[in-house]
């Protein structure tokens, strides 16, 4: 996926510093990241790798923003941020709509074709899942609770 960014860094509350219509289509480390690619700077000891870095943009704290020579987004936690960038272009894959046989699911329940329900999950009345959310097995999900899309749950959630 590629995006500009601008629309990254609305994404996590940043501001851009250098070109907002940069296209950024890949994450990567500080040390090997490419022009296409965004990185982060949380770490002091990275700091290093800074000026020497190819990245088209880096994701970074206000008092490293002098020292970096290419477009950033500023934020207050550049890790937080790197993570929530990372799941936006590089999204997990979900398979189509599975439903394991031995999950309970309301007949109200409204789930999105492209999620996944594994083994004994109970879903119940006015549920609510988004597309490409995977509900790991044995969770349970209470009346009228909305899940977003791209969220995963892991075993035994409720």
């Amino acid at each position: 996926m590629a995006y500009i960014l601008n629309e990254l860094a609305k994404i996590v509350n940043g501001q851009v510093k250098g070109d907002p219509e940069l296209t950024i289509t890949d994450v990567a480390t500080i040390q090997h990241a490419e022009s296409n690619a965004i990185t982060f700077l949380a770490n002091r000891s990275y700091r290093k790798f800074l000026d020497k870095t190819n990245a088209g943009a880096v994701i970074l704290a206000k008092q490293d923003m002098d020292s970096c020579p290419v477009a950033a987004i500023v934020v207050n936690n550049p890790y937080l941020a790197y993570a929530k960038i990372a799941t936006v272009l590089k999204p997990a894959a979900t398979p189509a709509m599975q439903k394991h046989p031995s999950a309970v699911i309301h007949p109200s329940a409204q789930i999105a074709d492209t999620a996944s329900i594994a083994a004994n999950t109970v879903i119940e009345e006015g549920v609510k899942i988004g597309d490409h959310s995977v509900i790991g097995p044995g969770c349970v999900i209470k009346k009228h609770t909305t899940i977003g899309s791209t969220t995963h749950l892991v075993a035994n959630i409720t």
